[in-house]
């Protein structure tokens, strides 16, 4: 059985309004294993296409924009979303979509619900207004090979809070 041991670091960053905007990032390393099953003969390779999800909810995201009383409960938002590379293999892809609209008071959320690549430059991910609490997200990694060594292969997933 191949392993491939997958950590995660979140970070998450707030920026634009200095008025006590806030992003909280939670959640544990995800450690796929990555079953040789699909590998049937030597010499050939995983099945095209072959993937390994996380639990629905590996990371939950709660957030409140900034602009004091009335932004906090109606102000516009965005969460960007990049990767930062420790040990990885770019064949490797990892994938990230919004499973819940969590909870919150006014304002509501979009986007953000089919997996998107994570790349090394912050992307757009979801967009909303108003306060959320837990907010669900799951990961998605392709491009196995047994082309790619065997090791531990991490990255740091990091979101951004920007306040519109």
């Amino acid at each position: 059985m191949r392993v491939i041991n997958i950590f995660f670091v979140f970070l998450a960053l707030a920026c634009g309004s200095s008025l006590a905007q806030t992003i909280q990032v939670t959640g544990s390393n995800w450690n796929p294993v990555i079953s040789s099953a699909s590998v049937t003969e030597a010499g050939l390779d995983y099945t095209s296409g072959a993937s390994v999800q996380s639990s629905s909810s590996q990371s939950t995201i709660s957030l409140a924009p900034g602009g004091g009383f009335l932004g906090y409960y109606f102000g516009a938002w965005r969460v960007d979303v990049r990767k930062v590379n420790t040990n990885w293999d770019n064949r490797l892809k990892i994938y990230a979509r919004r499973t819940s609209n969590g909870s919150g008071f006014f304002g509501g959320i979009q986007n953000g619900t089919s997996y998107q690549e994570i790349q090394n430059v912050d992307q757009s991910f979801f967009d909303g207004s108003g306060y959320r609490n837990n907010i669900t997200i799951q990961y998605s990694i392709s491009g196995f090979s047994v082309l790619i060594p065997v090791d531990t292969y991490s990255t740091t997933v990091m979101y951004t809070l920007i306040d519109l």
